[in-house]
């Protein structure tokens, strides 16, 4: 579930930015992850701190569009990979005056966008000039790069999941297209019917202006009337609108009787569609026919594991990856027991064990840089064994290099991956507050469900996410199941055949991986000085903390003379360590708590304490990730 948003008009003059970002700020309940914005061939991105268009637009903002009269922006909420910019809609392909030639958006799910990419030569991995993997692309970077490669709407055809796309190409300036899909509910399905994907709305503010939106509601809030000004896109449908005027864009009609939301279990994995679509543009070259049923062969396919449709009847597979680490129930496990604690990931190994707290991880994690693994013992090597192990173990690599800022780091709690570094701290804590199944899931990277010693009925499994009944299909880091479940219940689990490269694989390669943010660092001497209460308060500067100001927000202010953190001897971290853990952790949770305990009172006064104490948490986390004090 993410939100679109988008406009096009005859020219720049028409935008109205107040509009548009009304839309982005009601589409953000339907993302949380990333925000992003084009305009004019750039594009803005908004992750981490800014992942909310509320901050987006407060701390870093977009230019409004001076040349092209077109703007598509993005909500995302994650479901294949991972958080960060680069999996962050739009996308944006070729170059065209310093800018992108081709920027698009997508909301949805797709489950054979590998297939898709080998069909229409579109590689789903990057790799840098040594030819060395970096990351895999996720299924929306790799359906909007075949729209552009293969400028025809035949993919649209025989994609297998959930889409609603929004894109232009910017030789045609005046011009952005929009889809949504509907089809079955599984490929080859005896019924009939055609389900909406996802929602897609526009309203016709003039006739040559045209607001687009995922949500229907913003677009009321902005002016639109259902019936008269405002509409929804029809399915199956691709619109080529010119001057923001849907009722003269051309439509090319998408035959999706063939796909569906997905694949067809008795009938063996398929591509889907008829592969009858029309050019987007008739200007565009076509790519010339493949050989399908050489394709075909080449195809990693889906096999249902039989009577499973109970995820308390899910058995143990844990031959998956070479470490011990395996995910059964909607948890992670180790020789029967749930896992707890730091972990990175290393590629085409898995999860391995870093520290069992986070202040204990700092040290350890920057020890492995540089460092050599050995897939036949599952360890990083001793320095004084290297030249001698080198000669005899053939598969002995340097999984993190010294470029890396750091390893990526995942945070387990009774088997559950959790979101970030905080939500570790918290429950691992010794006073850790009694949260809530439902609370809990809201601090999971996956959906979760409640494992106890009895069966739940197949109706009521109560698998959840962000404290609701989950409906999706994902496949989580290492781990070769695709998980289907609806409203709340597995449906099924599908087995890769062959081994998959998830997320965590290009993980490898970026500062930080799912639910990773960097470690809480502590300088040794700190002097916490509080500002005067007086008007000028929201005024307050982190002062040489090598971050980027939060725009009139309270933060912290550090005396000049604090001691730099680099050249800590050993016996110096060490008290380093206990002043963190004895004195500043608890002051770092019980904020927290308070947070939690009064989130839901409705008083102006306490939300703004409560605002003021997530700043305060921020503005600590940012200035000791600076390193300088």
């Amino acid at each position: 579930m993410c939100g679109i948003v988008a406009w096009s008009g005859s020219s720049p003059k028409k935008f109205n930015k107040y509009k548009f970002d009304i839309l982005g700020l009601f589409n953000n309940t339907r993302g949380g992850d990333s925000v992003g914005v084009s305009t004019d061939g750039e594009i803005y991105y908004g992750t981490l701190l800014n992942k909310n268009y509320d901050d987006f637009i407060i701390n870093k903002g977009y230019i409004v569009p001076q040349v092209i009269p077109a703007v598509i922006g993005h909500m995302r909420k994650a479901s294949v990979g991972v958080v960060n910019e680069t999996n962050a809609h739009p996308f944006g392909f070729g170059t065209l005056n310093e800018g992108f030639e081709f920027i698009g958006c997508h909301n949805g799910t797709l489950s054979n966008h590998e297939d898709l990419g080998k069909k229409y030569e579109v590689s789903t991995s990057v790799y840098n000039d040594q030819n060395h993997f970096q990351r895999n692309k996720v299924d929306s970077e790799v359906l909007l790069e075949i729209l552009y490669k293969s400028r025809t709407t035949n993919v649209l055809e025989e994609y297998i999941g959930g889409a609603a796309i929004v894109f232009q190409d910017l030789n045609e300036p005046n011009k952005i297209y929009a889809f949504h899909g509907a089809s079955k509910k599984e490929v080859g399905d005896r019924d009939e019917q055609h389900y909406e994907e996802r929602p897609l709305y526009y309203y016709q503010e003039s006739k040559d202006s045209v607001y687009i939106s995922s949500m229907e509601e913003p677009l009321k809030f902005i002016g639109g009337v259902p019936g008269e000004t405002l509409f929804e896109f029809d399915h199956n449908k691709l619109y080529e609108i010119v001057n923001g005027n849907v009722s003269k864009s051309l439509r090319h009609k998408v035959d999706r009787s063939g796909a569906g939301q997905r694949k067809g279990y008795a009938s063996g994995f398929s591509t889907g569609g008829k592969n009858t679509g029309g050019t987007i543009n008739q200007n565009f070259s076509h790519k010339n026919k493949r050989n399908h049923k050489k394709d075909r062969s080449k195809t990693k396919r889906l096999k249902r594991i039989e009577n499973v449709s109970n995820i308390y009847d899910e058995t143990v597979i844990s031959d998956d990856f070479p470490s011990a680490i395996y995910y059964n129930k909607l948890r992670y496990w180790r020789n029967g027991h749930l896992i707890s604690g730091v972990y990175t990931y290393v590629r085409q190994f898995g999860f391995y064990k870093i520290a069992e707290f986070a202040s204990e991880t700092n040290d350890k994690i920057y020890r492995l840089l540089g460092s050599y693994f050995s897939y036949k013992t599952g360890e990083f090597v001793n320095d004084k064994q290297i030249d001698e192990l080198l000669k005899t173990d053939d598969t002995m690599f340097v999984p993190f290099d010294y470029a890396m800022k750091e390893p990526p780091l995942f945070y387990f709690i009774n088997g559950i991956m959790l979101e970030t570094v905080h939500d570790f701290i918290v429950m691992s804590s010794k006073n850790c507050p009694n949260f809530t199944f439902d609370q809990i899931s809201q601090m999971s990277r996956y959906p979760i469900c409640n494992i106890g010693k009895h069966r739940r009925p197949d109706d009521k499994q109560g698998i959840i996410h962000n404290a609701k009944p989950y409906t999706d299909s994902f496949v989580p880091v290492q781990c070769n199941n695709l998980y289907i479940i609806d409203n709340g219940n597995l449906v099924g689990i599908d087995r890769f055949e062959e081994e998959v490269v998830k997320e965590a694989e290009f993980c490898c390669s970026m500062a930080h991986a799912p639910g990773s943010v960097p470690v809480i660092q502590l300088p040794l001497n700190f002097e916490v000085v509080t500002p005067p209460i007086n008007e000028n308060l929201n005024q307050t500067k982190v002062h040489n903390s090598g971050v980027v100001d939060f725009l009139d927000k309270p933060t912290v202010e550090f005396l000049d003379e604090d001691t730099p953190i680099e050249g800590l001897n050993e016996e110096e971290n060490s008290k380093f360590l206990d002043i963190i853990n004895n004195h500043v952790m608890p002051i770092y949770e019980q904020i927290q708590v308070c947070n939690e305990n009064l989130k839901n009172e409705h008083n102006d006064v306490v939300q703004e304490i409560v605002d003021l104490q997530k700043d305060f948490l921020i503005s600590i986390d940012c200035i000791i990730e600076s390193k300088e004090k």
